[in-house]
Formats: structure tokens, sequence, C-alpha cells
């Protein structure tokens, strides 16, 4: 790595600031809001919702794995999606 002069280093140590400044207001002042795709492009709250079901064995898990042909963390992962 090269070794800056004096004069770079003070206009380094001078602009650092100022890109700084901007790219703050920037992302303040421009933010677009997250819009939540479920549900009709409304806003998201930040509230979160969820429910809780009974406990299921593994034996059952590998039952209704076999009967339709797909493993474990296939049903795992449609369940919680």
């Amino acid at each position: 790595m090269r070794k800056f002069s004096f004069f770079e280093k003070i206009i380094i140590n001078l602009l650092t600031p100022i890109v700084s400044i901007k790219v703050l207001f920037k992302d303040m002042l421009c933010a677009k809001k997250e819009k939540n795709g479920i549900r009709s492009g409304k806003t998201l709250s930040g509230f979160k919702k969820g429910k809780i079901s009974r406990d299921y064995s593994v034996e059952e898990l590998k039952i209704v794995g076999r009967r339709y042909g797909v493993t474990i963390n296939d049903i795992i992962m449609a369940v919680t999606s």
C-alpha cells in the first residue's frame, strides 16, 4: 500500500465526514417503507402473530412422509412456511 502525501491526507480527512453525512441524509430522506407482498401492498406494522400447535412425534411425520413420498424436512418446511 502506498503512502499518502500530506495534502492527500488533509483532503481525505476533510471529505470523509462530508461523504458520511451525505449518505446518512440520503438514507433518511429517501428511504422507502417496506411493503408487505402478502397483504396487498400495505406497509409492515412490525407486529408478529403466531399460533401454537400440538406436538407431532417423529413416527407420525414418517408416516405422512411415506404416504406422500416426501422427507420429514419437506413436511417441516411446508408447515412452517
